[in-house]
């Protein structure tokens, strides 16, 4: 009366052997497209920008730090971007 039937045993197995291997790459697109989506909202936010040009005028070092940050980033996402690569 304990006995799981054969044919139940048979469809688990066929669905671990199924959805086994595409548990992984589902988990980390989902992941990374998050990730991806929320760097995008976060640069499309004006008040990073707005705080970035305020520190800009108000702050020499902090200033040039932001300056160098900016000018790095358009070049080396210029390089990549030009060679297929990702770069945000």
């Amino acid at each position: 009366m304990g006995s799981v039937p054969r044919c139940t045993l048979r469809l688990s197995a066929l669905k671990a052997r199924f959805f086994k291997p595409r548990l992984h790459p589902v988990g980390s697109a989902s992941v990374y497209a998050v990730f991806v989506v929320a760097t995008r909202f976060l640069s499309s936010s004006p008040p990073i920008y707005w705080f970035a040009s305020y520190v800009l005028t108000s702050h020499k070092g902090w200033g040039y730090l932001i300056w160098g940050y900016s000018a790095a980033y358009i070049l080396i996402g210029s390089l990549l971007f030009s060679n297929f690569y990702p770069f945000t």
